[in-house]
């Protein structure tokens, strides 16, 4: 669902975009309290969520009580680049909320983002040293490692 096809929900797509780039759970938790479905919506555009926001914007608490609000299929929605979340959170570095966001559903390291690539080939090729380490021990068997192999070096990622 959009605000835009929904235009009832219109007026609370601001506002919880708003509570999620600042990190504003309280004010979140109201709008989410008057519409549940919300939680799923694409709130921004580029077909963000409020977890896609949050999760870019680095808020490990709002993060936290959001996932908890959500089913696995809300998730793991896809913004129109084809990203999930979780893979917003890799490519800022955020290892705390990819964590978190594991807890939900441990099949995210494996969900394929913008180009068909894994979230540990992002996390390389944005130059996150500490999430490349982190999703590497989850996934280096999966990954195309020759290909990770060259990305880590033109990212600089030597260790």
């Amino acid at each position: 669902m959009t605000c835009i096809e929904a235009a009832e929900n219109r007026d609370l797509c601001v506002p919880l975009y708003r509570a999620a780039r600042k990190g504003d759970w309280k004010a979140a938790n109201k709008i989410i309290n008057k519409e549940l479905s919300i939680v799923g919506a694409s709130i921004a555009q580029g077909s963000y969520t409020a977890l896609h926001v949050a999760a870019g914007a680095g808020h490990v608490r709002f993060v936290e009580k959001l996932v908890n609000t959500m089913s696995l299929d809300d998730v793991r929605l896809l913004d129109e680049r084809g990203n999930t979340a979780f893979c917003v959170a890799v490519a800022a570095g955020h290892v705390k909320i990819t964590k978190i966001m594991m807890r939900k559903d441990s099949e995210l390291p494996k969900q394929l983002g913008f180009e068909r690539k894994t979230p540990l080939y992002h996390a390389a090729s944005f130059g996150q040293q500490k999430m490349a380490w982190h999703l590497y021990s989850i996934m280096s068997s999966e990954e195309n490692l020759p290909r990770l192999f060259f990305t880590c070096i033109n990212s600089g990622l030597y260790g």
